[in-house]
């Protein structure tokens, strides 16, 4: 089942009985004008592999209890199409999402795609220590917040993660070194917040920062690796909603 009411003009709170819809894959409400908080029954929705509830008014802490996502949980190793094929024409899902800083149109949506996308709201509170518990998340976007804290060392539990955007927080303290060991992230912002010490290093860790998909700028480090000396602070790409 696929729920996307995305780019509207609906407003008002993201009612708690969207936790009844059992069978929910994939979920956006996007470019809107929800507010209040994320509910916590989200996570009762052991089938929903993408969430985009970006460019809204949210506010309040991220859900915890995240260990009733089932789908994003455990590893997918198939990858079934969501939808369905007539006369070798494929009639199912799309979907857009912020991913590796750029808008991308999927055009055919399977069972291992997978992200979270709160972007661009006024979410509060500290990053929870479950999101270690989404180890067949691929995607987690949840830049441009109020976001404070540590950056838990539970996210190095997150397997299959390759794109992680928190960019333009509130986070502080160190950059955790159990972030070397995510050898599948090819795609890392921290960029505009509050970060401090030494950045780690690690044999992946330093590819990545020879490379072009990242952002650690506008911190205050106080060592920095000589491959981030190419780092700069390149700010990840915001959709207005006026252009969509």
């Amino acid at each position: 089942m696929v729920l996307n009411l995305g780019s509207n003009r609906f407003e008002g709170s993201i009612p708690q009985y969207i936790g009844d819809l059992q069978d929910l894959r994939i979920l956006v409400l996007e470019f809107n004008s929800f507010n209040g908080s994320v509910p916590q029954d989200i996570t009762k929705l052991e089938k929903l592999q993408i969430i985009g509830f970006s460019n809204n008014q949210l506010s309040g802490p991220i859900p915890e209890m995240l260990s009733g996502l089932k789908k994003l949980t455990t590893r997918t190793v198939d990858g079934n199409l969501l939808g369905f094929v007539i006369s070798d024409i494929y009639a199912g899902v799309e979907v857009k999402m912020v991913i590796k800083g750029f808008l991308q149109h999927l055009e055919v949506v399977r069972t291992y795609n997978s992200g979270i996308d709160l972007s661009c709201n006024n979410l509060t509170g500290c990053l929870p220590s479950e999101l270690g518990l989404l180890r067949g998340l691929y995607m987690l976007n949840l830049s441009h917040n109020q976001i404070f804290g540590d950056i838990p060392t539970s996210i190095s539990s997150m397997s299959t993660l390759e794109s992680l955007d928190l960019s333009f927080n509130s986070l502080s303290g160190e950059i955790p070194t159990t972030l070397t060991r995510l050898d599948s992230l090819t795609t890392l912002s921290l960029s505009y917040n509050n970060l401090s010490c030494k950045i780690p290093t690690g044999p992946h860790f330093d590819t990545l920062l020879d490379m072009a998909w990242h952002t650690l700028g506008t911190n205050s480090y106080v060592e920095l690796p000589m491959q981030s000396l190419l780092v700069t602070a390149k700010a990840p790409q915001v959709i207005p909603k006026q252009l969509i």
